[in-house]
Parts: structure tokens; C-alpha cells; sequence
């Protein structure tokens, strides 16, 4: 899995490159122009591009908060706390092997 988080124009392609056959490219950052992506560099070796918006807005994490406090969610959604140290190992990993069935949550503490 390589995760590209910057949204610099040409990291998209740069992570298309590091990724193995079969892998998974994560896709967070946002550039700033419309990017234009080799379909078949992703096709032919079956490598998987997902896309997530991690960005948080004044109006849904009010939302969110209150609605973690009114129900249950937050435990039925939560897998695992971790520290920062354990962020490869029991994190990323984890995700990427498929051993996490919900959220991980890292603690800066």
C-alpha cells in the first residue's frame, strides 16, 4: 500500500510507481488542477486506487461529536487505540493485512 497524502500534481503518479503488482494506492491529498492518471498503469498490474476525504469541516464534526455522544457507535466502529510508535506495525498494517475491522485511532499522548 502507498498512501499519498501531499496532493502535490505529480504524486499520484510517483505513488502509481512504488506500488507493487496487485498492491493498493490510497489516494488523500487533494491537488490543486485536475490531475491526468495512465488507466492502464493501474489495470494491467490490477493495482486498486482509493480515495478517502479526511478533511474535517465546521459543520460535520459538530455533527459527528454529537452523535458519538447521543449513541453506542463509537465502540461498534473503534477496532484499536495505538500509539504513535505502534503506527506501522499495529496501524497501517494492520489495515493493509486486513486484520482491522474498524477504526484505528492513534493517541499523541
Amino acid at each position: 500500500m502507498v498512501i499519498e497524502a501531499s496532493g502535490a500534481p505529480t504524486a499520484t503518479l510517483l505513488a502509481l510507481s512504488c506500488v507493487r503488482r496487485g498492491g493498493l494506492v490510497l489516494q488523500v491529498g487533494l491537488p490543486a488542477e485536475a490531475v491526468s492518471l495512465p488507466l492502464r498503469q493501474f489495470t494491467v498490474p490490477e493495482i486498486d486506487l482509493v480515495s478517502t476525504n479526511g478533511h474535517v469541516c465546521a459543520t460535520d464534526l459538530p455533527q459527528a461529536l454529537a452523535l458519538l455522544a447521543a449513541t453506542d457507535l463509537a465502540p461498534t466502529i473503534l477496532d484499536r487505540v495505538i500509539p504513535l510508535e505502534a503506527l506501522v506495525d499495529e496501524g497501517l498494517l494492520a489495515l493493509a493485512e486486513r486484520r482491522a475491522w474498524g477504526k484505528v485511532v492513534v493517541a499523541l499522548e
